[in-house]
């Protein structure tokens, strides 16, 4: 099975956890568009809040339809991808641009389920990728400078993102050096550590192609574990 094969199969299998009527989150990147185009043709009545302005485009096109955090502000399930998963099931996201709406969604949502194929599973996180860090365009080479000096090699990206002046760029650093020095909050990186040490129960799920382990990613003041 080859990775499109995974992230088609991951996709299939997430859908199938959503239920008539549910409101959703609905995730951007390829796996995450897997996952709603097999929605689609569930034919389900559900609506979701789109984490993105190529994911909301991609609904209208399937005929999923869209709401907003004001009109739903409680979410039954988030389906999205994710760009690693290491042993601890911890995860790294946002390295599509996506990371502020994503994690607003997410924290709205009641369950997060991640689409992941084979090469996101990683031994540590930051194997094939930095760290993404959504940057206020107010004096963004200011807090550039300041990221630089905990994580260095940091560098703004040249797209924004579709908050457009509100996170004006994103940062890449190597995740050798702790992000918690670099003073912003890093839900990806630590939630999960923090949440395993309350010894909380799990209730969210990650979905990756039949035969592999299921990975499962806590919501904050969760506990991890896989299946």
């Amino acid at each position: 099975m080859n990775v499109d094969e995974q992230r088609r199969a991951a996709g299939e299998a997430a859908a199938a956890l959503v239920g008539d009527g549910m409101a959703l989150g609905y995730g951007t990147g390829r796996a995450a568009a897997m996952a709603l185009e097999a929605l689609a043709r569930r034919k389900l009545r559900v609506r979701g809040v789109p984490t993105s302005e190529r994911t909301a485009a991609l609904c209208r096109t399937l005929g999923l339809p869209l709401t907003t955090l004001e009109e739903t502000p409680e979410l039954d399930l988030c389906l999205d991808g994710a760009d690693e998963i290491d042993p601890h099931k911890q995860a790294l996201k946002g390295g599509g641009g996506a990371m502020v709406r994503e994690k607003l969604v997410a924290l709205a949502s009641r369950r997060r389920v991640f689409v992941i194929e084979e090469p996101k599973l990683v031994p540590r996180l930051g194997t094939t990728r930095g760290l993404p860090i959504a940057v206020l365009a107010f004096g963004w080479s200011s807090t550039l400078r300041r990221l630089a000096q905990a994580l260095p090699g940091a560098a703004r990206r040249p797209d924004l993102n579709d908050d457009g002046n509100v996170a004006d760029g994103f940062v890449l650093g190597h995740l050798e050096v702790s992000p918690h020095r670099a003073g912003i909050t890093t839900a990806d990186v630590r939630s999960s550590r923090s949440t395993s040490r309350r010894k909380r129960s799990a209730d969210s799920l990650s979905a990756k192609a039949p035969t592999r382990t299921r990975y499962q990613i806590p919501l904050p003041g969760r506990r991890a574990s896989a299946t």
